[in-house]
């Protein structure tokens, strides 16, 4: 497998590992109360305890995140700023040169964010090698600190009309606070599943516990489709359909398996990427129509008016 394939996949493997050691429990809990040898009171406390212990292992999360963002900023883009040697690219380097200019910019729109949202602080770094992946784009808050990472293919001249899209969408999850927002959504859904696994026969709470999940999955599409509507209102749609017509050439030429597996792990957190697009182009009609309407309202008061005057 190709070192990037691989990497991805681990990526994948370790968001999806909290909820396999949370399936985990629930099956145990599901097993205890079939056999009937803990009572209802102490299922209820466990069903609590875990979800206390998902808060605390979410807010810790956090937190190391924003902080290993930081350190990840002062190995790359900090590094880089700090050297007086290399403060200014090679003029006759065209390659790096756009890539300083493609990080300068990414930069000052950070900045600009953290000023406008009132943030002490939101680091960038790039990504690639040892440190995350070439593909990397994510956002992480805790308080009133965040962190952008994005890999360095984002920068590269061939995704040029990209990189605002993606860096607005990242942006907007730290607007939104998503963050925090998901923690609790993610606390109240396990506290729910282990009550549901706990209390219920075990085929009602299979029932149950299909619908948490289906809730889940839907809650964390709503945010990367509400992250894509903010990003849109500032770059524009057409840069949006055109973002995402990309991606999925670029994704026709993993192979098979490979997309399949990773289209399926994404689902759990990601809307498809012909979803988002034809969302977008669906967004582009509505306010087409929209904008029609208001236009003939506006005409049709004029004409009201004129009628009036004679």
């Amino acid at each position: 497998m190709c070192p990037e394939y691989a990497l991805r996949l681990r990526k994948q493997i370790r968001r999806g590992g909290p909820v396999i050691l949370v399936m985990l429990l629930l099956c145990w809990m599901a097993g205890v109360r079939a056999r009937g040898t803990v009572d209802a009171p102490a299922l209820v406390v466990l069903a609590f305890s875990a979800g206390a212990g998902w808060a605390l292992w979410g807010i810790l999360c956090l937190k190391e995140a924003v902080w290993l963002g930081a350190a990840a900023h002062d190995m790359t883009w900090g590094a880089y700023r700090r050297s007086p040697a290399r403060t200014e690219p090679d003029p006759g380097d065209e390659s790096s040169a756009f890539l300083v200019g493609q990080m300068t910019r990414v930069e000052q729109r950070v900045s600009e964010f953290a000023a406008e949202t009132g943030m002490a602080a939101v680091t960038f770094a790039l990504t690639g090698g040892r440190i995350g992946s070439w593909e990397d784009a994510s956002s992480v808050g805790s308080g009133d600190r965040g962190h952008v990472a994005l890999g360095y293919r984002w920068l590269e001249p061939d995704r040029s009309a990209e990189l605002p899209y993606i860096l607005e969408h990242e942006l907007a999850h730290l607007r939104r606070q998503d963050g925090r927002k998901r923690l609790a959504a993610g606390t109240a859904s396990v506290t729910a599943a282990a009550l549901c696994a706990g209390q219920l026969p075990i085929a009602d709470a299979a029932l149950a516990l299909s619908g948490i999940a289906v809730a889940w999955a839907a809650y964390q599409w709503w945010g990367e489709l509400a992250c894509d509507r903010v990003a849109n209102n500032r770059c524009g749609r057409e840069t949006a359909v055109a973002c995402w017509r990309q991606e999925l050439d670029r994704r026709s030429a993993v192979p098979l398996l490979l997309r399949w597996g990773f289209s399926l792990l994404g689902l759990i957190s990601h809307p498809p990427t012909r979803l988002r697009r034809v969302r977008l182009t669906s967004a582009r009609a509505e306010s087409t129509r929209e904008a029609a309407r208001a236009g003939a309202a506006v005409a049709a008061h004029l004409r009201s008016r004129g009628e009036h005057t004679e």
